[in-house]
């Protein structure tokens, strides 16, 4: 079964970005390191792909939406 989930990003000027990734909430550790090593935020799925500057982000979450 293929897993989805939304990602809920709150950024610094109080603006809120969903994007739903190919992936489970657990991924959440690794998107972060990778966002402090790249200075990116990057979340994509089969069709798109996101990237915002990682100083935008103020709070990243995750809520599974397959079960």
């Amino acid at each position: 079964m293929t897993i989805y989930s939304t990602a809920f990003i709150q950024l610094s000027d109080g603006t809120t970005q969903e994007f739903t990734v190919k992936a489970s909430p657990s991924v959440v550790p690794n998107l972060l390191k990778e966002m402090k090593n790249t200075g990116y935020l990057t979340l994509w799925n089969d069709t798109d792909t996101l990237c915002i500057r990682a100083d935008l982000v103020k709070q990243l979450t995750m809520r599974e939406v397959t079960k």
